[in-house]
């Protein structure tokens, strides 16, 4: 296993600027930013030894000045509690002096790619993991498709994402002159579409769609399409997979979510198979979770596809519950999700604190989950063991 245990948790990191011109920091919003340390302390507690967290661009960069020093709570946290970070680099949010379709973004990027690179490794410690952009299909999609997200843009996401290719490949280019050990998650949404039952003919769309829109952005980083923005199969280093109940649904209608039960819809195993059939790289479900009172039959269900897939012989290294603490809305970040999300719930109190407050529920079936996987990960730990002493 590349992870300390199979079980990974997710700190939600975004920093856009919204459709209303608002920058949304959802590390300042939930308190990780100054409560990083009783965070971290709470998922080793619930044996999770894998976080992924962010970095956020917009902050540590003043105009192409760089400072570290807000991003020192969350590294000596991390060694505190001696847990493996996957280090989220750019998750929807940059410095507002850039815009992503001017060519010194990609340059800047890769300038402070270079710079938190040789400050983790002049910490020393083992190889570090970074996902250097977020979810590209997605940012494309909502920044330059349909303007949700700056840069606000109409009807050129296919440009923004190979942008978006050409910057990640800058970044992980940087990473790698500062620490040649450095590995990369690319996480990207695994969505399927099938023809509306009324709509047969857009049946050939649809598969166009899942063959080739949907693995876009991990194509251009391996070179396997568009070759000329710098992609190589090195690159293409572990395939980060976030998946949510939602990510099934008729062509041309992303409102009409296939029910659990339509026969349309793929088991999320067959959709790993496939996707490990593709590339053949190691994978880990780097975002997936539901709300309110579904979330703990969620994660059962997840985690019975996600072993299914790896005794189908999917390379499969983890399942990250993202978020693993509740989160506020991108749009609307008054108070935190109405419903709940995650291992603990956030609820204020009288002096403004946002209390951690645990879904017993979800922490029952994440321990059940911990149960199964029990040998695995003494198996696997015997031999990491086993290798060092070689």
């Amino acid at each position: 296993m590349l992870f300390p245990g199979f079980i990974m948790g997710g700190f939600e990191c975004s920093t856009h600027v919204n459709r209303d011109g608002h920058r949304i920091d959802e590390l300042a919003l939930t308190q990780h930013d100054v409560l990083v340390a009783l965070d971290l302390r709470l998922l080793t507690g619930a044996g999770i030894r894998t976080v992924r967290e962010g970095v956020r661009w917009n902050k540590v960069d003043s105009r192409g000045r760089l400072d570290f020093s807000e991003t020192l709570p969350f590294l000596d946290a991390a060694e505190a509690e001696q847990v493996t970070v996957i280090w989220d680099l750019f998750h929807y949010g940059y410095p507002d002096d850039l815009d992503p379709f001017k060519s010194c973004f990609a340059r800047r990027f890769a300038d402070y790619c270079y710079a938190f690179a040789r400050l983790v490794r002049r910490r020393g410690g083992d190889a570090p993991f970074y996902t250097p952009v977020n979810e590209i299909s997605y940012f494309a999609w909502a920044g330059g498709e349909v303007g949700s997200f700056a840069p606000h843009c109409q009807g050129r996401g296919g440009e923004l994402k190979r942008l978006l290719a050409r910057t990640s490949i800058a970044g992980m280019e940087a990473i790698l002159a500062a620490d040649p050990r450095a590995r990369f998650v690319h996480c990207e949404p695994l969505v399927r579409v099938v023809a509306p039952l009324d709509a047969p003919h857009l049946e050939e769309e649809a598969d166009y769609f899942n063959r080739r829109c949907v693995h876009e952005a991990w194509d251009y980083i391996g070179g396997i399409e568009e070759p000329s923005l710098g992609g190589q199969p090195r690159y293409l280093d572990i395939l980060g997979v976030n998946y949510y109940g939602y990510n099934q649904w008729e062509h041309l209608r992303p409102d009409n979510v296939l029910a659990t039960d339509d026969s349309r819809r793929l088991p999320f195993r067959s959709l790993l198979l496939e996707l490990h059939a593709r590339y053949g790289r190691p994978m880990v479900v780097a975002e997936t979770s539901s709300h309110g009172d579904f979330r703990a039959s969620w994660l059962r269900d997840i985690g019975v596809e996600c072993l299914a897939a790896r005794d189908m012989g999917v390379d499969l290294q983890g399942l990250c519950i993202y978020p693993i603490m509740d989160m506020f809305d991108w749009h609307n970040a008054t108070d935190p999700s109405p419903l709940g999300m995650g291992l603990w719930e956030l609820v204020r109190d009288g002096d403004g604190r946002l209390k951690r407050v645990p879904h017993k529920p979800m922490h029952r079936e994440l321990r059940r989950l911990q149960a199964r996987l029990a040998p695995d990960e003494r198996r696997s730990a015997a031999g990491r063991r086993t290798e060092v002493l070689r």
